[in-house]
């Protein structure tokens, strides 16, 4: 019984730490960033049109580029089981139906992780010192970021969107587990048990 409350405890006191750190972390990603690239990361889209947590990444992403033409953006997310279409391309489209100036957009459709959006939009960069900002929700930003730096995206910066309330919590408990396991089971080359 006494291992028991003692496993129970240190997973308490983990998961305080990891959120605090994650609270921190987003304060510190609402500020406004000087970027030359943005990578959006994709999320659930229901045939040609963005899920909410999607909407919330693209809608941050065009507030940025309506200041701002001359960023590059890359979205990245490739076709789920259940979608119809590369969520990349549903990305790009929608970015490109709402900004009235002329900006570049490249879609990276072929991955089916927040590390394989990653790995595979770093070599869509010209410039490999080039400052990046990763556009992802709030609860999901200090992962985003880790595994940029993970794939050699120097200068990652975390730019925030904000996250759906009504998930909030799950999505926040769920992050928790993944930056755990994934801290322990990282291999170098791949995050495993990463899926989203």
């Amino acid at each position: 019984m006494q291992i028991l409350l003692i496993i129970i405890i240190v997973v308490i006191v983990i998961t305080i730490i990891v959120g605090l750190h994650i609270h921190n972390f987003i304060e510190k990603a609402r500020s406004e960033k000087e970027v030359d690239y943005l990578i959006v990361l994709g999320a659930k889209t229901f045939g040609s049109e963005p899920g909410k947590h999607l909407r919330m990444r693209l809608d941050a992403a065009i507030d940025i580029l309506q200041k701002n033409p001359n960023i590059i953006t890359i979205t990245s997310g490739g076709k789920g089981n259940d979608e119809e279409f590369e969520e990349a391309e549903v990305m790009k489209k929608y970015i490109l139906e709402n900004i009235n100036d002329h900006i570049t957009v490249l879609a990276e459709g072929n991955s089916s992780s927040t590390y394989e959006n990653l790995l595979l939009s770093k070599k869509l960069l010209m410039d490999e010192n080039a400052r990046c900002g990763i556009v992802t929700n709030s609860y999901h930003l200090f992962r985003a970021v880790w595994y940029a730096k993970k794939v050699g995206i120097k200068n990652a910066v975390p730019v925030y969107a904000p996250s759906v309330k009504e998930y909030l919590l799950q999505d926040v408990l769920r992050e928790i587990v993944i930056i755990i396991i994934s801290h322990f089971y990282y291999s170098g080359e791949r995050v495993k048990n990463d899926k989203s």
